[in-house]
């Protein structure tokens, strides 16, 4: 059925197009111009590649990702010890009940974690702070094999953030059987998040993965629609690009890592510090876009980065701006940043 759908909605697309040419009296658009051919030639460009991407996602869903994680499973079996899982998570004015969701999904995550779990909460406010020790202490699952480590840091941005969280992680030298989660203080991770993801570092190749995403948004509406079909775009296009082994970004609200390289000095000096240096503008720093410079890193040292299209985390989103248009404004200045700059 999941198939189905959107085969159905491309061909109700195609039939509406062919509904609207055939309306066209013959020979009122005259001679074809240059400028129809150009804009034709475009359009075959880019549904092209949208046909290409479509069937290699869908060859990626239904063959190769199921052989991969049969694979995945096989090797980690094979495996005595289990690695530890750390969670890095930044929190930085949300709201109480999200924050309370995430963290409780991150505890019963970490209680789950056959190796036992590490969280490192960064955060700024005291009363985050107090809030996340209160959930800990009231949670409904044995917390035996977890220890809760809360990083009060200065407001001066997610790099700083993730750069001092990472080197105290750093310090207790994970292992290469250790895998780190790097985690957006607005998104839930599934309970089984660490059996669902640790078997694919079984291949030292793997330097990380990412995941599907699910958004929850509570006003129902055009910008609820946005974020559903982007999310739905993503889906396709990270499991295009899955099959090269190659995701073109490690996302930034959920994303999974061999532990000991994203511990490894160049790496969090890369977080804290990426920038370009611009023949006339000089050099600009990097203040957004961290899982770019995460992914670049690995890039660089040609590990694999998988995509997981049947794990699924959950983020909570809620509308900037009272209109559609200030909010996917606000939003996209945001997202683009750096290119802004």
């Amino acid at each position: 059925m999941t198939l189905l759908r959107p085969i159905l909605g491309h061909l109700i697309y195609l039939a509406v197009l062919a509904l609207l040419v055939l309306a066209i009296p013959p020979g009122a658009l005259g001679h074809v111009s240059d400028g129809l051919i150009v804009v034709g030639v475009i359009g075959a460009w880019r549904y092209g590649w949208a046909l290409v991407n479509y069937l290699r996602a869908v060859f990626y869903q239904r063959v190769a990702y199921p052989r991969l994680k049969a694979r995945a499973l096989a090797a980690h079996a094979a495996q005595t010890a289990r690695g530890h899982a750390y969670f890095l998570v930044t929190s930085y004015k949300i709201d109480t009940d999200t924050t309370r969701r995430v963290y409780q999904a991150l505890f019963r995550a970490a209680a789950a974690a056959p190796g036992g779990a590490t969280i490192v909460a960064s955060v700024v406010d005291t009363a985050d702070l107090r809030l996340i020790r209160s959930i800990h202490a009231l949670m409904d699952v044995p917390m035996d094999g977890v220890e809760l480590v809360i990083d009060q840091i200065p407001g001066t941005g997610k790099r700083d953030a993730l750069a001092r969280s990472l080197r105290l992680i750093g310090r207790q030298a994970p292992s290469r059987r250790d895998i780190l989660l790097l985690v957006d203080g607005d998104s839930c991770v599934p309970e089984d998040i660490v059996a669902a993801t640790a078997p694919f570092f079984s291949d030292p190749k793997v330097g990380a993965l990412t995941t599907d995403e699910a958004v929850e948004i509570r006003q129902p509406g055009l910008f609820a629609d946005w974020f559903a079909l982007r999310f739905t775009q993503r889906q396709m296009m990270m499991s295009s690009m899955g099959l090269s082994g190659r995701v073109l970004t490690l996302t930034g609200r959920m994303s999974v890592f061999r532990a000991d390289l994203a511990t490894q000095p160049e790496f969090i000096r890369l977080v804290q510090h990426d920038h370009i240096d611009h023949w006339r503008l000089g050099r600009v720093d990097f203040l957004t876009g961290d899982d770019k410079s995460t992914w670049f890193w690995l890039l660089q040292r040609g590990y694999r980065m998988l995509y997981l299209p049947d794990v699924t985390s959950l983020s909570m989103e809620t509308q900037p701006k009272p209109g559609f248009m200030d909010s996917a404004v606000t939003l996209m200045i945001r997202w683009f940043g750096n290119m802004l700059r």
